[in-house]
């Protein structure tokens, strides 16, 4: 696969629009869109099903948010060129599909982390932990790539690489998120 097309069609939409939607998500703008994607349902263990941090304000805020970033890189991108909007729109399509792959990728791990008592927002100590802190990160970028693999060639090494170095961004930008309390989970 062809680097360049990875990091401008796939990562840099993604991680544009993680970061612009949360802060969307801590803004006030919109709020009656903050609902539990759960709808304060409980599974069969009587715990909730994602939790109160799983809103559908975050849910459309990254759809939306890696849709606009995926057609402003494409339009930034192609500058010089005549751009049609069957590619514009296949563009921004690409970003929301990815957007849509990021949140329900994550949605199973915050699942696994209501049944182990784990709060929304919150990690556990010792090894489980550090367990999802690693699972915290890759969870979203293993759901992106399934989806880029269907998209576009991706080699296995490539794959690897691409969770490696995207878990390793999504650990950075959640850091910085927290610095800048935009994000309220410590590392």
């Amino acid at each position: 696969m062809n680097e360049a097309a990875l990091w401008t069609q796939v990562i840099a939409p993604v991680l544009l629009g993680g970061v612009s939607n949360m802060v969307f998500v801590k803004s006030k703008w919109l709020d009656s869109w903050k609902h539990p994607m759960d709808a304060g349902r409980l599974a069969s263990d009587g715990r909730r099903l994602f939790g109160a941090n799983k809103t559908w304000k975050g849910f459309w805020g990254m759809v939306i948010g890696t849709a606009c970033w995926s057609a402003m890189i494409f339009l930034l991108l192609n500058l010089a060129a005549t751009i049609s909007l069957d590619c514009l729109f296949k563009a921004a399509l690409t970003g929301a599909l990815l957007g849509l792959a990021y949140v329900l990728a994550e949605l199973p791990n915050s699942y696994i982390k209501r049944r182990l008592d784990i709060a929304p927002g919150q990690n556990s100590h010792g090894w489980k932990g550090r367990l999802f802190i690693v699972i915290d990160q890759i969870d979203s970028v293993l759901g992106c790539l399934l989806l880029a693999m269907l998209l576009m060639p991706v080699q296995w090494i490539d794959a690897v690489k691409i969770v490696i170095i995207c878990g390793g961004l999504h650990l950075m930008v959640n850091w910085l998120l927290f610095q800048l309390k935009l994000k309220n989970q410590k590392f």
